[in-house]
């Protein structure tokens, strides 16, 4: 690779970042993915937004993956554990899940408490489900 390409690639990462700290500060923002999850499918330093109606699993490192009501097929919700989400300098509660989709992947996620109804109804959700 010669530095031309290391340039554009810097670039790019540097371009990919900025998307992905603008979106960590919307109002979308919902929570972490697999904070902790050994071998999980999405990896650290991944989020979960809802834009446009639709869920999205985000990081600097991974495409985006989108999905939807219809691409959940398993939802539990771990009530024996308290998960925290550090953001600005504070913590915030949050509630930890399990998010199984139709193609098979599964993500861990820490979804702010304050906005785990709002998650649950975008995606016809029931605890336990």
């Amino acid at each position: 690779m010669g530095f031309m390409d290391f340039v554009k690639k810097f670039k790019e990462s540097m371009a990919k970042n900025a998307k992905v700290t603008k979106r960590y500060n919307d109002m979308g923002f919902l929570g972490n993915i697999d904070r902790g999850l050994k071998n999980g499918d999405f990896g650290i330093g991944v989020y979960l937004n809802m834009e446009n109606n639709v869920g999205i699993i985000y990081g600097a490192n991974i495409d985006d993956y989108t999905f939807s009501a219809e691409d959940i097929v398993d939802f539990e919700v771990k009530k024996d554990y308290a998960a925290q989400i550090a953001k600005g300098g504070n913590n915030y509660p949050a509630k930890r899940c399990i998010i199984t989709f139709k193609d098979g992947k599964k993500a861990q996620a820490d979804i702010l408490s304050d906005k785990f109804d709002k998650f649950k109804k975008a995606f016809h959700l029931t605890e336990g489900e």
